[in-house]
Parts: structure tokens; sequence; C-alpha cells
């Protein structure tokens, strides 16, 4: 099958995008690839249809003559009165761009399950094949609880957390901003366990934290999301929390557990290599779009 793809090719980061390209090749299709800056030819690419992520360009959109999809990884709603302005232009984007697609795939599950239109798909997000695999352990005076990711425009919730781990772990805790790809899996094989924030998840939502960590092997307390639930297995692959006091009670736990540690993460990467990379992801995805659109 012949794909277009419209995004943000190679802007740093996870570089989702090429992972996607990535795998929709390792699964046969051709794609190809336009840069959103160059989107209003959009309409010229020959394919069998369109995909794209957080391109907004309704006009150049509408000229299309495929059937058209988007794979949106935001979390549009979240009850954070610091999120209101970025909750709106989420909302903005979905109201404009969805009467203009065929299919929209969404991460964020509890969007998809107040959907009137019947276009919205429930789809997360995966791991990176190309970069998976256990890190070597090159930062042994790494403190052992590692959070990979930003608390900056995450809201009040994100940030409370980060106080709570400064205020309660002091130096057993760091934080590491902007290191991806097997720099992040090298800190992740130089902690112990790594730590996600209640805040925003919900039981239909979570960060792609998950994926990326679970395939670089690390050990992931994560806050109780029912859907995840079903894709790692408690305390085999992954831990759960469901307050602040269970959060300190399992950690606590866990840092006296080095070897359990390494299980988890360990049957962990087993699991995503198995359900959770981006191939799988775009399996249904080419599915869905023969299904709905009859291609």
């Amino acid at each position: 099958m012949r794909i277009g793809y419209v995004a943000k090719f190679d802007s740093g980061g996870n570089e989702d995008e090429n992972a996607i390209y990535f795998a929709l090749e390792q699964l046969g299709h051709k794609v190809e690839r336009l840069r959103e800056q160059r989107g209003q030819a959009a309409h010229k690419l020959e394919c069998d249809f369109l995909l794209f992520h957080h391109w907004f360009d309704p006009e150049s959109l509408s000229q299309v003559r495929v059937p058209r999809a988007f794979w949106n990884f935001d979390l549009v709603t979240y009850p954070d009165p610091t999120l209101k302005e970025r909750n709106e232009r989420r909302v903005h984007w979905m109201e404009t761009v969805t009467p203009l697609v065929d299919v929209g795939f969404c991460t964020d599950g509890d969007w998809v399950a107040q959907d009137t239109t019947g276009k919205l798909v429930w789809l997360t997000q995966g791991a990176d094949e190309r970069m998976v695999g256990r890190g070597q352990p090159k930062y042994p005076n790494n403190p052992p609880v590692l959070f990979t990711g930003t608390h900056r425009g995450g809201g009040q919730g994100r940030e409370a957390f980060v106080r709570h781990m400064l205020d309660r772990w002091h130096d057993e805790f760091m934080q590491v901003k902007g290191v991806h790809g097997r720099d992040l899996a090298d800190f992740i094989a130089s902690s112990q366990v790594c730590v996600a924030p209640d805040h925003p998840a919900t039981d239909c939502y979570w960060s792609n934290r998950v994926f990326l960590t679970a395939g670089f092997g690390g050990c992931l307390l994560h806050p109780a999301c029912e859907t995840l639930k079903s894709q790692y297995k408690q305390g085999e692959e992954i831990f759960f929390y469901s307050t602040q006091q269970d959060f300190d009670e399992k950690l606590e736990s866990l840092l006296k557990s080095p070897s359990l540690c390494q299980t988890i993460g360990d049957q962990a990467y087993q699991r995503t290599m198995k359900e959770h990379l981006y191939r799988h992801r775009c399996e249904k995805l080419v599915q869905v779009m023969k299904e709905r659109c009859g291609l």
C-alpha cells in the first residue's frame, strides 16, 4: 500500500515520525514523506491514503482526494485550571480537523469515548523498534530513582509530583529532560526504578514514556490506569500506585529489591517486543483504514 505521510521529520526528541515511517516500511508499505511546512503539496502525493499528526492546514487538507487520517498523540483535555489555554487549543484543532478526515486515531481514549462523529479510534503510541533494548550503565553514580520527563507545561499536578520527589526522596531522585534514544536507555540502565507522575494520566490515557521505558528494559512505577493494566501485568512487568502514600511505600520496597527491578524490566521489555512496538500500532492503523475506507 502507498501511504502519504505529512509530519515534522527529523525534528529531534523521540523522533516518533521516523519510527512510524520505519515501521510502515517494515510492514511492506511504500511511504511518501512530506514535511509539514510543505503540506500545501499534500494533494499531489500519489498514495492510497494520507496520514498526519498535528498538521494544521485545513485548506490544504481539504484538497486531498484520497482517504485522510490523523494520529493525534495529545491528551486533548484535562481538568487542571493551569492547562485551560492548552486544552482550548487542542479542542479547537480536533473540532476543526475531524470533519475533514475519514478516520482520526487518538492516544487520548477519553476523547474517543465522548466522540459523536464515529470517526475516532483509540490508538496508543509505541516503542521505537530501531532503539529498543537495555542500555549500558554508563552513569553508576546516578541516583536510583529516575523521572524521564519535564514538569514544565504539564500542569500543577506534575509540578507537585516533582516537588514531592525532591522533598521526600532528596538525593535518591533524579530528573532528566531532553534526553532521548540510546542515551536515554543508558540513563535508565544506570538507575533502579523509573517513576511516572500521576498527572496528567487517566484510565484511558498515559504518556508514551511507558512504552519507551519498557522498551529500554526499565522498571516503571506508574499511576494505576485501568486500560494499561491489561497491557502490562502488575507486579510482573510494571508496578502501579493509587495514592501518594502507596507510591512512597512501593518505591521504598523496590529500592530494597534491585534484583526484582531487573526482572521487572526484563519482562517489560519482552512484553513490549511482542505487543507494543510502533510496528504493532501501524498494523492496526492500516487495517482500520482498509476496513473503513475500502482500500
